[in-house]
């Protein structure tokens, strides 16, 4: 009676195994990354709240992915990110301990876009960040424990160009950055915690930077 359960037990546990195994083979397949690039755009489209189109994605589970042709719009239906390719080497099995330990963010060909109007007091990526603060009661979050930790190892831009505009400090700059390397300590959007170990600029072509009191002072 009891070799039987083993067998039983036994069996259950091969056929979920190769369930597991066959549906991580599918996932890596063109047909299970197509539909994976549609969940994770649908994901990313309602958690912002704002249009997001990814042309491809390519990832080797749980380690890393990247999204190649990317466009972001902010909240104003205004583009802040567009083009080129976004890497992000992650611990998956990490998200189990509240974290999300990211070994490596790779940005290339990107353009990025900052913008902030006159009247705001965030900017127009600020719904990015908001995406990692708790959410409910901050006095019963803290109640509850540790709110989800964000630890970014290194942080890579090739390639990238910036246009910055800050309408309420009138502050204006563009710059084309060849390559930028830092290496993050300990990151908490929610607390506006930002600390790093090592930033290094090897190359930035082009900047303009305008302070002035006109609205618009840069062409």
């Amino acid at each position: 009676m009891l070799k039987r359960w083993l067998k039983r037990v036994g069996v259950l546990i091969a056929v979920i195994a190769a369930l597991i195994i066959g549906l991580l083979l599918f996932l890596h397949t063109g047909a299970g990354k197509s539909m994976v690039r549609n969940e994770v755009q649908a994901y990313l489209q309602q958690k912002w709240k704002t249009q997001v189109l990814i042309g491809n994605i390519d990832y080797r589970l749980p380690n890393w992915i990247a999204l190649k042709q990317v466009v972001i719009l902010d909240r104003k239906k205004d583009t802040l990110i567009s083009g080129g390719s976004l890497y992000v080497g992650i611990r998956l099995l990490q998200l189990l301990s509240n974290s999300v330990y990211i070994t490596g963010i790779n940005l290339e060909n990107i353009n990025l876009t900052c913008r902030r109007e006159a009247r705001d007091s965030v900017f127009n990526f600020q719904f990015i960040l908001d995406a990692f603060a708790p959410t409910g009661d901050k006095e019963r979050t803290r109640a509850k424990g540790t709110p989800m930790r964000l630890a970014v190892t290194k942080l890579q831009l090739s390639k990238v160009r910036l246009n910055y505009r800050d309408e309420r400090q009138q502050i204006y700059f563009s710059a084309s950055i060849t390559d930028l390397s830092c290496l993050p300590d300990s990151l908490f959007p929610d607390r506006n915690v930002y600390h790093f170990n090592e930033f290094a600029l090897a190359r930035i072509s082009g900047p303009k930077l305008c302070i002035a009191k006109s609205a618009f002072p840069c062409n």
